[in-house]
């Protein structure tokens, strides 16, 4: 889905889908500053109780504030709305809001019983009124409806490879973990030990044995992307490390208000002591980590181009609503977080400064991204070099749906 930012925004917002609801709310509150996740489920012995279709988080020094959504196409029916309303029991912390988006006309029994429940229903055709002052205004509708489709487009893409996690058993079940068990976990100390332990034992060569099963190594395929199975693969580990960077962050708050810095050092080895540490060092840049992450990797492609690193930060911060010193702070901590004795998931090739493992679409989104902002700095630029036209052809094939890469609306 794109915007078309010279037109109206309402009838764009009245004619979306359930699944393009889906894609508007997930990137409106990402690009504001919240976590976002999409698809969850919550499951008692392998049975649904309930589904999630964006679960948005947002941090501040003192607590986790949580906003659940269910989008309907049509007019939801009273056992989605009492499936849906039960979560606000089932989740610990216990969600702020939860919100059912259905067509215009929704019957006000609906509308009743959501209420008694604890929920609310928004229609289709007052979206606008709660889109809008998120973004800032009508007054800048233009500017946002632009900033709001680089977030709309990692949500196509989103879209694109989770739909292929069914393709190799290893990666269904990888992906149905992050779905299914680790969002759901209320206490930050069993949240933090089951995500990294599923990242580091129960999960730790998802890309590599899909790549083997496809005949190419995970090393040929993130220079030359030529297997969208493979892709997905990368897309769900660098989701799981979102859930890992998301697990930190409620982990640290936890740690700042309830323990001391000798639990820290006895619990946890020194790269997960130094990154709590250095979160907790600066209490006011706690909140904006993980959504950080989302913009770093998703918009921006996971990567710096050095010649224009400062110009780059200071953009980066200022979509994310940050300073300079915050952003520089994030990836530190990014840094640290996956560091390990001798290892780095950053690496330095020629003039890029980038994140190992991130799918070749996002690479080539971060390139649309600088080359809409800044078209005459960029001009000269090979991102990635030879790699970069692989790069562009996995993310034109992961924005079929909408038109392919031409489709993207990053400029008015």
């Amino acid at each position: 889905m794109q915007l078309d930012p010279g037109a109206p925004l309402s009838p764009q917002l009245i004619a979306v889908s359930s699944t393009a609801l889906e894609q508007l709310t997930a990137a409106t509150c990402a690009s504001v500053g919240y976590t976002v996740f999409r698809g969850l489920r919550y499951e008692i012995g392998g049975e649904g109780a309930a589904e999630v279709d964006v679960f948005a988080s947002v941090f501040t020094p003192w607590r986790e504030s949580r906003v659940l959504f269910e989008c309907k196409g049509g007019v939801p029916s009273f056992n989605d709305i009492r499936k849906f309303a039960s979560l606000r029991h089932l989740l610990e912390p216990t969600p702020d809001d939860l919100i059912v988006i259905a067509q215009q006309g929704c019957p006000v029994t609906r509308q009743e019983l959501a209420q008694l429940l604890g929920a609310r229903v928004v229609e289709k055709t007052n979206l606008t009124y709660y889109v809008l002052p998120l973004l800032g205004g009508a007054t800048l509708r233009k500017e946002r409806a632009i900033e709001l489709n680089r977030y709309l487009a990692w949500q196509s893409v989103h879209d694109y490879l989770v739909g292929k996690t069914n393709s190799h058993p290893t990666l269904k079940q990888h992906y149905r973990l992050l779905l299914t068990q680790l969002w759901r976990v209320g206490d930050p100390s069993q949240q933090i030990a089951l995500s990294f332990d599923a990242y580091k034992n129960q999960f730790p060569n998802t890309s590599d044995e899909v790549a083997t099963a496809r005949g190419l190594s995970a090393v040929q395929a993130a220079y030359d992307a030529p297997n969208d199975d493979i892709e997905a693969a990368f897309y769900v580990v660098l989701l799981h490390r979102l859930m890992n960077a998301y697990s930190v962050v409620r982990y640290t708050l936890f740690v700042m208000q309830h323990k001391d810095s000798a639990h820290l050092a006895t619990m946890h080895g020194s790269s997960m002591a130094e990154t709590v540490s250095a979160l907790s060092a600066h209490p006011r840049f706690i909140y904006g980590f993980p959504s950080f992450l989302q913009t770093f990797f998703f918009v921006w492609g996971g990567f710096i181009y050095a010649p224009r690193r400062d110009e780059e930060i200071s953009r980066m911060a200022q979509e994310c609503r940050t300073s300079p010193e915050a952003v520089e702070q994030y990836l530190l901590v990014l840094e640290q977080l996956f560091t390990g004795a001798g290892t780095s998931m950053f690496q330095t090739w020629t003039d890029f400064w980038f994140f190992k493992w991130v799918p070749a679409a996002f690479r080539a989104l971060g390139a649309e991204h600088r080359k809409a902002l800044n078209p005459t700095a960029y001009s000269g630029v090979q991102f990635f070099g030879t790699s970069h036209p692989k790069h562009a052809d996995a993310l034109n094939r992961a924005l079929t749906a909408i038109g392919g890469t031409a489709s993207l609306r990053f400029v008015a």
